[in-house]
């Protein structure tokens, strides 16, 4: 089987498991789906989820505070 459809689902698989990066949180639910269940893993993804959100707003809430400031400041 050497069509163009077998080289685009291998590189899509391969890209997706190359872009997954594993930091503390990931590696928690991983840790709690090996040692304990699928449903305490499942819960844990979701509090990491959620956690993941309110840092990209602190994030881009911060961006625009550090915006408004240079825009204020233009001798910096």
């Amino acid at each position: 089987m050497d069509t163009p459809l077998l080289y685009f689902i291998v590189g899509l698989l391969a890209r997706m498991l190359g872009t997954i990066p594993l930091g503390p949180i990931n590696l928690t639910v991983v840790k709690t789906m090996v040692d304990h269940s699928a449903q305490w893993g499942t819960e844990i993804a979701i509090v990491a989820s959620l956690i993941e959100i309110l840092e990209a707003l602190i994030a881009i809430w911060f961006g625009m505070v550090i915006s408004r400031f240079l825009e204020s400041n233009l001798e910096i």
